[in-house]
């Protein structure tokens, strides 16, 4: 366990330098994860756009991933925080669609 760590280590280091071979290693070790906390919180339909949501947020963002820190966790919490956006704007559209069939139904 320790020897992925450090593995992970040294290709974030690298990703952070722009190296996105690095970053697709890392994304391969833990695609599968993404994927199965994204079905996990969101319904099937959705959940492939998180999944590429959060990879794309995490390439965007790896610089702001603190030295050390677990680049799996982070990149969880990432998805996490893309499921919560999404169903909250899933919602939101659907208030509107139905404010929009009640006011319609009302004309």
């Amino acid at each position: 366990m320790a020897r992925t760590e450090r593995a992970d280590d040294d290709l974030v280091r690298a990703a952070r330098q722009g190296d996105r071979e690095a970053f697709d290693l890392l994304v391969a070790r833990y695609r599968g994860r993404v994927d199965r906390l994204a079905r996990r919180l969101l319904p099937s339909e959705a959940a492939e756009d998180c999944a590429q949501a959060t990879i794309l947020r995490s390439w965007e963002r790896i610089g702001q991933l603190d030295e050390g820190a677990s680049f799996l966790a982070w990149l969880l919490a990432i998805c996490r925080r893309t499921a919560a956006d999404m169903a909250r704007a899933e919602a939101t559209r659907r208030r509107y669609e139905e404010a929009f069939a009640s006011a319609a139904a009302a004309v």
